[in-house]
């Protein structure tokens, strides 16, 4: 996924379609707080901040989330789902990205 600097998607892959559940064509376009209103929570604007001045950060936890859906899970949560199929972990790497002239015009 590619957000722009006003943090809205621009690129959308089909692994996240599959995670997710949503298509490209809805998510393109979508800000980071409709997606995961709880991003924040989890560090993950701060991280894509820091992405857009120009460091490569990788996440410093896993986030739990559920498969079918954008939420981002809380871990009390994710240990009470137990055994559920659809939860999994991820730990996320951002990074600029850069228009052909060199300048960061998002991240992914």
């Amino acid at each position: 996924m590619v957000y722009d600097r006003a943090l809205r998607v621009i690129v959308w892959n089909r692994f996240l379609e599959r995670a997710t559940g949503l298509s490209r064509e809805a998510a393109i376009g979508k800000h980071l707080d409709e997606l995961a209103p709880n991003a924040r929570l989890h560090g993950i604007t701060a991280y894509l901040m820091r992405a857009l001045a120009g460091e490569v950060v990788v996440a410093d936890e896993f986030v739990p989330r559920l498969r079918g859906t954008t939420e981002l899970l809380a871990a009390e949560t994710a240990v009470a789902c137990g055994d559920d199929a659809r939860l999994f972990w991820t730990l996320s790497s951002y990074a600029p990205h850069r228009n052909v002239h060199g300048e960061i015009d998002g991240v992914w």
